[in-house]
C-alpha cells in the first residue's frame, strides 16, 4: 500500500492515506477523539467525509470533535448536517441542541431536542438534555430586582388588602413573574407604587411614605432595577460533554 502524504499544520501533521476506506478514516478519527487530539481527529473525519458524504455517523462524529475543540459554529453546521442525512437519528438532534447549548442559543438548543424528541419519542439522551438546556436558561436569567418580592410584600400592612383586590392582585402577580417586563409599567401605574416602593426599599418622587417633611427620592425609572439588584447571575454550567462517536 502506498505511503501517508503529510501536510503541514499548525498543531499536528495531517495524515492523507489514499487508500484507507471512510470506516478506516472513522476509526481513526475515533481513536485521536478518545485520545483528545481533537484537531486530528477533525481532519479524519473530514477525509471520510470527502469518501463518503452521506455517511450521517462522520458528520456526528465530527460535531463531537469540533465542540471538543470549542469551535460550536462548526460543531452546529455539522450536526445539522448529520440530521439532513438521516432525520430519524437521535444522536443528530443531539449533536446540534449541544453546540446551541454552547453558543448559549437556550430557545434554540431546546427546540432542537423538542425537534428530535419528536422524530425520536422518548430517547432519553435527548430528555435529559431538553431538561438541562432548560436549567442553563433559567440559572442565566437576570436576577429580579426585587428579590423575594412576596415575602417583603408579605409583612405590609397593605397587602392582604391588595391581594383581595382582583386587578391588584394580578398587577402583583405579572410584576412577580417577570419583573423586567413589567416594571416600567408598574413605575407609570401610581396605584403600583407604593407595590413598588415597598418591594424595592426605596421611595419614588412625589410619593411621600414617611413621616410629614421626609424628604423624598427621585428615581429615574431606569434605574430602579439597577437600584436594587443583587450581585450578577453565576455563569450557566458549561454544556453537557458530547456522546461518545458512533
Amino acid at each position: 500500500s502506498r505511503s501517508p502524504i503529510s501536510s503541514d499544520s499548525s498543531s499536528f501533521t495531517k495524515l492523507i492515506v489514499e487508500d484507507m476506506s471512510a470506516e478506516e478514516l472513522k476509526a481513526k478519527g475515533n481513536a485521536a477523539l478518545a485520545a483528545k487530539n481533537f484537531e486530528e481527529a477533525v481532519d479524519w473525519y473530514t477525509q471520510a467525509i470527502a469518501l463518503d458524504p452521506s455517511n450521517h455517523v462522520f458528520y456526528s462524529n465530527r460535531s463531537a470533535a469540533h465542540l471538543s475543540m470549542g469551535n460550536a459554529q462548526a460543531a452546529l453546521e455539522d450536526g445539522a448536517a448529520c440530521i439532513a442525512a438521516k432525520a430519524d437519528w437521535p444522536k443528530g438532534y443531539g449533536r446540534k441542541a449541544a453546540a446551541l447549548h454552547a453558543l448559549r442559543q437556550w430557545d434554540e438548543a431546546a427546540a432542537a431536542y423538542e425537534e428530535g424528541l419528536a422524530a425520536c419519542p422518548g430517547d432519553a439522551t435527548l430528555t435529559q438534555g431538553l431538561k438541562e438546556v432548560q436549567e442553563a436558561k433559567t440559572k442565566a436569567a437576570p436576577p429580579s430586582p426585587f428579590g423575594n418580592m412576596m415575602g417583603k410584600l408579605a409583612g405590609h400592612p397593605m397587602f392582604g388588602t391588595w391581594m383581595a383586590d382582583p386587578i391588584m392582585c394580578a398587577k402583583i402577580q405579572a410584576l412577580n413573574a417577570s419583573p423586567q417586563t413589567a416594571l416600567q409599567s408598574a413605575i407609570g401605574d401610581p396605584s403600583m407604587h407604593p407595590v413598588l416602593e415597598a418591594a424595592l426599599g426605596i421611595k419614588l418622587g412625589g410619593m411621600p411614605t414617611g413621616a410629614p417633611g421626609e424628604a423624598d427620592m427621585d428615581v429615574d425609572p431606569s434605574a430602579a432595577p439597577a437600584a436594587a439588584a443583587a450581585s450578577p447571575p453565576p455563569p450557566p454550567p458549561p454544556p453537557p460533554p458530547p456522546p461518545p462517536p458512533g
